[in-house]
């Protein structure tokens, strides 16, 4: 399917579905080279405290690869829904 396919159908709310599989070996290195650089300590540090990962997050946009995140503040309520209080990473 051409591109101009994908974006007709995007347009008219059709569901897209690409298999990455092999054919991107770019991506998954790009992606790659970006989480080597958030090691376990750091995904670690996050969870001890309940932390939201806005420095791997702003990584990531920074890259082009997220077009469309949760703003904080619905991740504060989910936080607070859950029993977190409703502020991760302690701010």
């Amino acid at each position: 399917m051409s591109s101009v396919d994908h974006e007709n159908r995007a347009m008219s709310g059709a569901e897209i579905t690409v298999a990455l599989g092999e054919d991107y070996p770019e991506l998954r290195h790009a992606v790659r080279h970006i989480c080597g650089k958030f090691p376990g300590e750091y995904w670690r540090t996050l969870d001890s405290r309940s932390g939201y990962p806005t420095e791997f997050v702003a990584a990531l946009t920074e890259a082009k690869f997220l077009g469309a995140l949760i703003p904080r503040v619905l991740w504060r309520f989910r936080s607070a829904a859950a029993g977190g209080g409703g502020d991760p990473g302690g701010n």
